[in-house]
């Protein structure tokens, strides 16, 4: 299916979830509180139902510090009504049984409040996570920092990429994966926003993900043509310790699939493969590649996503085994939509490969 066809059928998807969570929220809020809905209750939910596709257009069209705003307050209140869904939606479950007092939301209010803004000031905190694999494929220990869905654009900038890399020099590795991502959609990077990465230290391989596409697969690297890191789209790159493949990101998996039979997998060889989503890692087990790296899921970015993302995608977070096989799935760097994360963590991944 064609790609912009795709685009026009998620938005629609979208609005039409989103505009029936707002309704609800809105809705249940007006119980509550005695509201009339009138014109102006709808009035409000058309706005609130499409201000982030609206703000996202005039950002990616326009690009100046206002529609940076109206984005940010628009992504916030999205991640507000989301929260505010899940614990009304509980709420409402229980009234069916009870009788809730009005004080119930404004205590429903307060509390997504609480947890909304902690959600956003966690997204600042980015843990190290360590990881520790063994092979007899390698003779001396290998350094890997993972990065993946930065979401460069409206929300994370120039001075959050240079805080990951500032983050990912400390540790010194031998290589720096990113796992797709790197930017969030078809928004304004000026001239030299991605020279920061020229600063990474070490041998740096990227492939596509999903937001990498939808910003345009050409353009993105339109604006690496400059940066010092290798981008694989469905090639491999051998060096003296590993053999690496990257994969781009596709909605398609048999034509992922398909490409990664491309690949013979030098069993002399420590096998690294790179793609955006941790669908295929079976297909990669069955193959003999040693370590595969992802991300996609953002560990669900804030409860109760989490539980979803491991329904469809089979996977959320942290390390799988299938066999001799490992694949980490990155929680990400940064985020999608609300700026905040609620029972996930902003993670680089440091993983190190020792000899067994």
């Amino acid at each position: 299916m064609n790609e912009k066809v795709l685009i026009v059928i998620f938005v629609l998807i979208f609005l039409l979830i989103y505009t029936g969570i707002n309704y609800f929220v809105l809705n249940q809020l007006a119980k509550y509180f005695s509201w009339h809905k009138n014109i102006i209750f709808y009035l409000f939910l058309s706005f609130a139902a499409l201000s982030y596709i609206l703000a996202s257009m005039l950002e990616a069209n326009f690009g100046n510090i206002f529609t940076r705003i109206f984005y940010i307050l628009s992504a916030t209140w999205m991640g507000f009504m989301f929260m505010l869904f899940f614990i009304l939606f509980i709420l409402w479950m229980i009234g069916l049984f009870i009788k809730l007092p009005a004080i119930t939301g404004i205590a429903a209010l307060v509390l997504v409040m609480i947890i909304c803004f902690y959600g956003m000031l966690s997204v600042g905190f980015v843990k190290i996570t360590e990881v520790k694999l063994y092979s007899d494929k390698i003779d001396d220990p290998i350094s890997i920092v993972h990065l993946s869905d930065l979401h460069l654009g409206p929300v994370h900038d120039k001075k959050f990429l240079e805080k990951a890399i500032y983050h990912t020099n400390k540790i010194d590795p031998d290589y720096v994966f990113i796992t797709g991502d790197l930017v969030d959609g078809r928004y304004q990077y000026p001239l030299g926003y991605f020279n920061p990465l020229n600063n990474i230290k070490s041998k740096t391989y990227f492939v596509i993900g999903n937001h990498d596409a939808y910003a345009g697969t050409e353009r993105v690297m339109n604006l690496l043509k400059n940066i010092n890191i290798s981008v694989l789209r469905n090639q491999e790159a051998i060096t003296d310790e590993l053999q690496i493949i990257g994969l781009d990101d596709s909605e398609n998996k048999t034509s992922v699939l398909n490409q990664l039979e491309n690949f013979d997998i030098n069993n002399k060889k420590y096998s690294v493969l790179l793609y955006h989503r941790p669908d295929i890692f079976k297909t990669a087990a069955s193959k003999h590649i040693d370590l595969m790296l992802t991300g996609h899921t953002h560990a669900g970015q804030f409860i109760p996503f989490n539980l979803l993302t491991k329904l469809f995608l089979g996977y959320n977070h942290g390390l799988y085994q299938i066999g001799l096989s490992s694949m980490y799935v990155s929680a990400g760097i940064g985020t999608w939509g609300p700026p905040m994360r609620i029972g996930s963590r902003s993670e680089i991944v440091h993983i190190m490969i020792y000899p067994k």
